[in-house]
């Protein structure tokens, strides 16, 4: 609950923030990279990290301007999440197979941003909020102690929402109509991400996403989207 509330302090700090009459300047972008996930897990007693997956991160963001160092950020980006059970600590408790997990989600973030020119061409900032997805997508690439492999369609073991906290840090180059940036965000999710009905849960197990992201990508002025249209 404490977490809750910090989140709904600063976003309440950003809305206040906001001059009176000042106008909401909304750039759009796209991003993409890589993410690098793991499943903690927990049940009956026990707990355990499995190994990473590793997947792809693409889509497009809107930042709606409050201040000239604050904003809010939202979007639709694609991101795989999910773990690998045949390394990390769960190798322990499935050391006849390897089974990765690839879970797509398409996820909306609503992040704070905070940013402070730090020299001409280089502002540094931090992110912080929630990220809530929808699973798409969940898919097992599973090879057992046969040499045997394939992939298969595990969505019934997964729950269709994933919800958790965002926090990053980043640097963008403004200077022109298109500003370029970089970023790492890492994500902690909150919500059971097992279904109800599925074996794990039925056996007492619960587990969350949690991982790393290196993304970069470009923001467009308004001006650019309005010479295109």
């Amino acid at each position: 609950m404490k977490r809750f509330r910090m989140m709904k302090l600063l976003f309440v700090v950003a809305a206040c923030s906001v001059p009176i009459g000042a106008q909401v300047k909304i750039t759009p972008g796209v991003v993409g990279g890589v993410g690098i996930y793991d499943e903690s897990q927990s049940g009956n007693g026990e707990s355990a990290t499995t190994g990473s997956a590793v997947g792809g991160v693409v889509g497009g963001i809107l930042e709606f301007g409050l201040t000239e160092n604050v904003s809010l950020r939202t979007g639709l980006i694609y991101s795989v999440r999910g773990g690998n059970l045949g390394s990390g600590q769960a190798a322990a408790e499935y050391p006849t197979f390897t089974e990765t997990d690839y879970l797509g989600y398409l996820t909306i973030p609503f992040d704070l941003k905070i940013g402070y020119a730090a020299a001409p061409g280089l502002t540094p900032y931090g992110l912080i909020g929630f990220n809530l997805g929808v699973l798409l997508s969940a898919t097992a690439g599973v090879q057992n102690d046969q040499s045997a492999s394939g992939n298969v369609d595990v969505g019934s073991n997964y729950a269709p929402a994933d919800f958790g906290l965002d926090v990053g840090l980043g640097a963008e180059f403004p200077g022109g109509d298109v500003i370029p940036f970089v970023e790492v965000t890492g994500y902690i999710g909150f919500v059971n991400i097992y279904g109800s009905g599925s074996s794990y849960s039925q056996a007492g197990y619960s587990a969350t996403n949690t991982g790393v992201e290196i993304r970069g990508g470009l923001r467009f002025k308004p001006e650019v989207i309005s010479r295109i249209f």
